[in-house]
């Protein structure tokens, strides 16, 4: 007799395997926190992702690699978040389902299916790499988030995307394709003149780039226009000199002009034109993985400067911002994390027109 399960929308024959769900948080290796039916008791066991059906409900955490096999599947139901410290591997035949508000987390995710049997409508991140191998596919509703690269090979896709994003972090989901990304862009003085300069790690039907600049942050004109490289799947580095610094203060962004006409424009960025030849401000994140609590110090060497301090999602939203003053010392700050979710984000920093943009990773909590 042929058995046929339903999970949260997610349904599939069990046959001969075993099947597992969760009975509450906690590592995979914690036999008490599985059953071997729904809303049943705990087994004392723990599941064979090479061969079992395994359900999750319940956030769940994996220390080192784990690899999802041919008969292997993987449901992971509505709002429960599965952490993994190392690589996540799906192998070809493998069959995994990320439900709706749910979060599959990883330091580096290959796939090697070679099916449409991958299917995220939740949110999957890497907090390295994201690949996929020659006819990988990876479908759904969701999205996918790297700090790093994401590199297809062959025919693989992620949502329809064709292009390798080459330099992180790259986002992609089912409405867009792997974006057109600017990984970097800074302004700093050298010889009397603003060294602007920007990195692209993709770029999809770029016609150019306007380079705007403003006295006030509000009204910007156009200093400089650099052609883009239309379409690209690998870094470019751009970079144009503003010669004329006489405003104490200047403000820098970018304008991204498709062949369509469709614009888009980067941050803005701030520099001191008073002499900064000798100026220094640095970051540094005393607890990196976070949990609760992120200590944050900083050394500068102006005085009574503010320090611009804001946490961001990879899809660029923004779940923190606060400001700091500065002395000419070491400083440090506790910004509280307790409210975000486990997951890959950006921390970024400005002062006096120096800037500077780094991975922080928030620990699941038990």
């Amino acid at each position: 007799m042929l058995f046929v399960l339903s999970l949260s929308g997610l349904t599939y024959a069990a046959g001969s395997k075993t099947v597992y769900s969760r009975v509450n948080n906690g590592s995979v290796t914690d036999g008490t926190a599985w059953a071997t039916s729904l809303g049943g008791g705990s087994c004392t066991c723990t599941p064979d992702f090479s061969k079992d059906v395994v359900n999750i409900n319940h956030n769940t955490s994996v220390s080192g690699n784990l690899d999802v096999k041919s008969q292997g599947t993987l449901n992971i139901g509505s709002n429960a978040t599965f952490n993994v410290s190392g690589t996540l591997t799906f192998y070809n035949g493998a069959v995994v389902n990320v439900g709706t508000g749910s979060t599959l987390n990883a330091t580096d995710i290959v796939n090697k299916n070679n099916s449409n049997q991958i299917t995220v409508n939740g949110a999957i991140t890497a907090t390295n790499t994201f690949s996929g191998g020659n006819g990988s596919t990876l479908t759904g509703s969701g999205s996918l988030a790297t700090g790093g690269t994401a590199i297809l090979s062959g025919s693989g896709t992620v949502f329809g995307a064709t292009t390798s994003c080459l330099v992180g972090p790259c986002t992609a989901s089912n409405q867009a394709q792997l974006p057109v990304t600017l990984v970097r862009f800074e302004a700093k003085k050298v010889d009397g003149s603003i060294l602007l300069s920007w990195t692209t790690g993709s770029e999809i039907n770029n016609d150019f780039f306007a380079v705007e600049k403003s006295t006030d942050a509000v009204n910007f004109e156009v200093i400089d226009q650099i052609l883009g490289a239309g379409n690209s799947n690998h870094s470019i580095e751009y970079s144009s000199t503003d010669h004329h610094t006489s405003a104490s203060r200047a403000y820098y962004r970018l304008k991204q002009v498709d062949f369509d006409g469709s614009i888009a424009y980067s941050k803005t960025v701030e520099i001191n034109g008073s002499n900064l030849e000798n100026a220094f401000f640095s970051v540094a994140l005393s607890t990196n993985p976070a949990s609760n609590n992120l200590l944050v110090s900083f050394a500068n060497s102006q005085k009574n400067s503010l320090v611009n301090v804001s946490i961001s999602e990879l899809s660029g939203k923004e779940v923190f911002h606060s400001s700091y003053a500065l002395g000419t010392q070491i400083s440090t700050s506790n910004i509280d994390t307790s409210n975000l979710s486990a997951g890959l984000y950006v921390l970024s920093t400005s002062c006096d027109g120096n800037s500077s943009h780094q991975k922080l990773v928030i620990e699941k909590r038990d």
